[in-house]
């Protein structure tokens, strides 16, 4: 529906207001998908991998403060081990990632994965995770509080479990 009022109101010159150098002064977008709102939540990293671009997402993903930190104290081995513990992570529930949680994989599993049955945004978190949990960092995001007025939550706090 909104498709076919905007192909109509193009139709239309009814913004003949043009600006000194010759453009349009009103310009009408056509519709977002739900898809380009939802990426506006990551912020600048949804639509760049240009390294300088900012750390403008979500704070406690890759996008936002989480991923600004620096990885420290971990060798290219740990990194690759990391990778393949993130991919065996993402297969889903089965014999591959019961053997990454137990940590009797091995290198060679990656090769039994179903590649078509991966998401590979879920292999790069399974993965970041897995680095802060060697570098002694994991969770590497602010510590969860709900506040009710006049009392406070912490939930690290095993009592208000």
């Amino acid at each position: 529906m909104l498709k076919k009022i905007f192909d109509f109101i193009q139709k239309f010159n009814f913004w003949h207001k043009k600006s000194a150098v010759g453009v349009d002064a009103f310009v009408i977008l056509p519709p977002r998908t739900l898809t380009e709102m939802f990426d506006d939540c990551n912020g600048s990293s949804a639509h760049s991998n240009d390294r300088n671009r900012p750390y403008d997402g979500q704070p406690h993903t890759d996008y936002g403060l989480r991923g600004k930190t620096k990885i420290k104290g971990i060798t290219f081995r740990d990194l690759r081990d990391c990778y393949i513990k993130g991919c065996l992570l993402s297969s889903g529930e089965g014999t591959l990632y019961n053997r990454a949680i137990e940590g009797s994989w091995l290198p060679e599993d990656v090769y039994k994965i179903d590649w078509e049955q991966i998401d590979p945004i879920a292999v790069a978190q399974n993965m970041s995770v897995e680095v802060e949990k060697l570098m002694g960092i994991y969770p590497n995001v602010p510590k969860l509080q709900y506040t009710i007025p006049n009392y406070e939550i912490n939930l690290d706090d095993e009592a208000a479990v």
